[in-house]
Protein backbone atom coordinates (compact mmCIF):
# COMPACT_ATOMS: atom_id res chain seq x y z
CA UNK A 1 0.00 0.00 0.00
CA UNK A 2 2.74 2.64 0.93
CA UNK A 3 4.47 1.93 -2.33
CA UNK A 4 1.21 2.88 -3.96
CA UNK A 5 0.94 5.97 -2.56
CA UNK A 6 -2.34 4.59 -0.99
CA UNK A 7 -1.75 4.72 2.66
CA UNK A 8 -2.17 7.80 4.03
CA UNK A 9 0.97 7.77 6.44
CA UNK A 10 4.69 6.32 5.59
CA UNK A 11 4.52 2.87 6.44
CA UNK A 12 8.06 3.56 8.88
CA UNK A 13 5.09 5.66 11.37
CA UNK A 14 2.93 2.55 11.66
CA UNK A 15 5.54 0.43 13.56
CA UNK A 16 5.34 -2.74 11.13
CA UNK A 17 7.75 -4.30 8.71
CA UNK A 18 6.77 -6.11 5.58
CA UNK A 19 8.82 -9.23 4.62
CA UNK A 20 8.80 -11.27 1.49
CA UNK A 21 8.88 -15.25 2.60
CA UNK A 22 9.39 -17.70 -0.17
CA UNK A 23 11.24 -20.87 -1.16
CA UNK A 24 13.33 -19.51 -3.88
CA UNK A 25 11.67 -21.48 -6.65
CA UNK A 26 9.03 -20.29 -8.95
CA UNK A 27 5.53 -21.48 -8.56
CA UNK A 28 3.07 -21.22 -11.13
CA UNK A 29 -0.48 -20.27 -11.31
CA UNK A 30 -1.88 -23.84 -11.75
CA UNK A 31 0.70 -24.75 -8.99
CA UNK A 32 -1.24 -22.66 -6.29
CA UNK A 33 -4.53 -23.88 -7.74
CA UNK A 34 -3.72 -26.98 -6.87
CA UNK A 35 -1.97 -26.72 -3.76
CA UNK A 36 -5.05 -24.57 -2.49
CA UNK A 37 -7.26 -27.32 -4.25
CA UNK A 38 -5.16 -30.21 -2.44
CA UNK A 39 -5.19 -27.94 1.05
CA UNK A 40 -8.75 -27.16 1.05
CA UNK A 41 -9.84 -30.61 -0.57
CA UNK A 42 -12.18 -28.54 -2.80
CA UNK A 43 -12.04 -27.92 -6.42
CA UNK A 44 -11.40 -24.28 -7.35
CA UNK A 45 -12.95 -23.52 -10.78
CA UNK A 46 -10.21 -21.67 -13.26
CA UNK A 47 -10.52 -20.43 -16.79
CA UNK A 48 -7.47 -20.54 -19.15
CA UNK A 49 -7.60 -17.19 -21.03
CA UNK A 50 -4.87 -15.77 -23.37
CA UNK A 51 -2.20 -13.81 -22.00
CA UNK A 52 -3.26 -10.28 -21.84
CA UNK A 53 -1.27 -7.21 -22.87
CA UNK A 54 0.48 -6.13 -19.75
CA UNK A 55 0.12 -9.15 -17.95
CA UNK A 56 3.77 -10.07 -16.55
CA UNK A 57 5.36 -13.17 -17.63
CA UNK A 58 7.33 -13.69 -14.28
CA UNK A 59 7.38 -12.10 -11.19
CA UNK A 60 10.08 -11.93 -8.28
CA UNK A 61 10.53 -10.71 -4.90
CA UNK A 62 13.87 -10.24 -2.73
CA UNK A 63 13.73 -12.58 0.20
CA UNK A 64 16.85 -11.10 1.44
CA UNK A 65 15.36 -8.95 4.59
CA UNK A 66 13.61 -12.16 6.02
CA UNK A 67 16.92 -14.05 5.78
CA UNK A 68 19.04 -11.04 7.33
CA UNK A 69 16.22 -10.06 9.66
CA UNK A 70 14.52 -13.36 10.68
CA UNK A 71 16.70 -16.36 9.60
CA UNK A 72 14.25 -17.43 7.20
CA UNK A 73 15.82 -19.87 4.68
Amino acid sequence: MCGLGRWPYRCAKIGCTAYNLGTGRGTSVLEMVAAFEKASGKKIPIKLCPRRAGDATAVYASTERAEKELGWK
